[in-house]
């Protein structure tokens, strides 16, 4: 059996562990609830929501919203572009008021695969607003479009002309018309 002594030793570890489990006094309980009755003054103004736009008749949205015209695309480019992770490849394109002239592209995509293709495969099916190549033998197809002072060229379900699983990891090419660099 300890000794009483013995206990009286360790009340100095003990009493730290005890003002932890204590209530706090009165005063301190006191303060919180006048903190609590302040005013609603004190407190930041929340953001005020924003109202809804107005609804447009069809009407005056076309006339606000007006359509960018349809205008022929005209870029020609041969490039090449790799990235730091090896993911590169050579564009040659040529369109000419809408109409496509030259395409072969490759793209190379590292651990999964080539991408390939050639304007012989394809045949062109739509020039405005923007140029569709539609490949003749599978459902592939190659879009052409322009956003500002780049053009962009796409592919869509185009996986017999890739290698491996490089299609589920192919990006568009963006060519910088400026430049005449491509990424």
């Amino acid at each position: 059996m300890p000794c009483s002594w013995c206990r009286l030793a360790f009340l100095p570890l003990l009493l730290p562990l005890a003002a932890c489990m204590t209530q706090p006094p009165a005063s301190v309980a006191g303060r919180e609830e006048t903190v609590a009755a302040k005013p609603e003054a004190a407190k930041p103004e929340a953001a005020k929501p924003t109202p809804p736009p107005p609804v447009l008749s069809t009407r005056e949205a076309a006339r606000r919203f007006a359509a960018t015209p349809a205008r022929a695309l005209n870029v020609s480019t041969d490039c090449h572009f790799k990235d730091e992770t090896g993911y590169g490849g050579s564009l040659d394109l040529q369109v000419v008021e809408a109409s496509i002239k030259r395409l072969k592209a490759e793209v190379r995509i590292p651990g999964r695969g080539v991408c390939r293709f050639d304007l012989a495969k394809f045949r062109q099916t739509r020039t405005l607003p923007s140029p569709v190549l539609t490949a003749k033998d599978t459902k592939c197809r190659v879009f052409v479009w322009e956003q500002g002072d780049m053009v962009t060229v796409a592919f869509h379900a185009c996986q017999a002309s890739c290698t491996g699983k490089a299609f589920s990891y192919l990006w568009p090419i963006l060519v910088y018309r400026k430049k005449g660099e491509c990424a």
